[in-house]
């Protein structure tokens, strides 16, 4: 049993690109070469953020019907940061085997938004959340620099996503609102406390020495 659940097993790895943006150029020449730019098959700019192996005995039924689903467990996947405000981190997904699925895309779609397994239920947020867009695929592990292996490809799965939620640490800068505590300069408001000098208006109570 042993022997047949190491045959079964995949291995995978997830990398992050090290630098925001995307991964390379979308913008092809004529042999599908990026006209700038390319992060592809160089794993010195990029940073492992999980590694393990999916078993059989891992897999969920997707909705094709088939057990062909895996989630990565929170503790094997390193959180990455996503900038907001329209920012782009890229990923690279590898298995040791060929049983990875996606779906066949067109080089024009490169760099373009596509739909992931979630998306019917993230378009009802009312904050946007965030969103994939078409990558590739490589012929060759762990990763290829090769521009002819690659082709373009859709992911197929979803997303997990934490949003940043506001501190409610106090801030290191000073605050423009008044502070709560007491301040140690003097207060220009009268002290209920009695001064050492005479008043001049009438005090409420007698006085031990009579008026006349």
């Amino acid at each position: 049993d042993d022997d047949d659940e190491r045959e079964d097993a995949a291995r995978y790895e997830v990398h992050a690109l090290l630098a925001d943006g995307p991964y390379a150029d979308p913008d092809r020449t004529n042999w599908g070469e990026p006209e700038t730019f390319d992060h592809r098959g160089n794993f010195s700019l990029w940073k492992n953020i999980s590694a393990g192996a999916i078993k059989r005995r891992d897999l969920l039924p997707s909705a094709a019907g088939g057990d062909d689903y895996f989630w990565i467990p929170w503790s094997r996947f390193e959180p990455s940061f996503v900038p907001g405000r329209g920012g782009t981190r890229s990923f690279y997904l590898t298995l040791d085997s060929g049983a990875l699925v996606y779906k066949d895309a067109h080089r024009k779609q490169l760099g373009k938004l596509l739909k992931d397994d979630d998306f019917k239920n993230n378009k009802d947020e009312t904050q946007h959340p965030p969103s994939m867009l078409v990558g590739e695929g490589v012929i060759g592990y762990p990763f290829h620099g090769s521009s002819f292996l690659y082709s373009p490809k859709e992911y197929v799965g979803k997303i997990f996503y934490e949003r940043e939620c506001p501190s409610q640490a106090p801030s290191a800068a000073p605050s423009p609102g008044p502070s709560g505590s007491p301040s140690e300069s003097p207060s220009h408001r009268p002290s209920h406390e009695p001064t050492g000098e005479p008043s001049f208006s009438p005090s409420g109570n007698p006085s031990l020495r009579p008026r006349f």
